[in-house]
């Protein structure tokens, strides 16, 4: 395993643009993803990234409300599964956080669609560094057995994109 992550988090308000509330994370990209068998680094997938959320606008994200809370912590422990597990994570992955005891237990890696402008999903530092933003959706432990039936089911082939991916909590 590897040693314990340390980021923050930012969180936007539902604006006039995207109607729900956006949380990303600040230094998960401070861990370079090792390269993986099958996978190749290039267009598709980053050896750096920073993970968001979107949340639905009825949340209430005040201070004192402590709703919001298992959002936030279920961004931070997919955001943290690469590190902790000393291993890659690129859009498509299936996340298992292995704890049946939770309904949302895995989670699927999405390219944000609901981001218009997905020039500001990429961010390049310099050579050799750019930050791949990538979208965490929580799923249930049935639905991450899907495997690549479940990204089906994100991005279908019939040119038909989604309007957005909001996170959502188990029955």
């Amino acid at each position: 395993m590897g040693s314990e992550p340390s980021y923050g988090m930012l969180i936007y308000a539902p604006d006039r643009k995207y109607d729900f509330w956006k949380i990303c994370t600040v230094g998960a990209s401070d861990y370079k993803m090792p390269k993986r068998e099958g996978v190749r680094y290039g267009e598709t997938a980053s050896l750096y990234n920073e993970y968001m959320m979107f949340v639905p606008p009825g949340i209430d994200f005040s201070e004192n409300k402590n709703g919001w809370h298992w959002y936030a912590e279920y961004l931070w422990r997919a955001a943290s599964f690469a590190q902790l597990n000393s291993t890659g994570v690129v859009a498509t992955d299936i996340l298992d956080f292995k704890d049946r005891t939770q309904p949302m237990s895995a989670a699927t890696m999405l390219f944000p669609e609901a981001i218009e402008d997905t020039d500001i999903l990429q961010l390049r530092l310099g050579l050799g560094k750019t930050i791949t933003f990538l979208q965490v959706m929580p799923v249930t432990a049935s639905e991450a057995d899907l495997g690549d039936v479940l990204y089906e089911r994100f991005y279908p082939h019939d040119g038909v994109r989604p309007q957005m991916f909001l996170a959502r909590r188990g029955a």
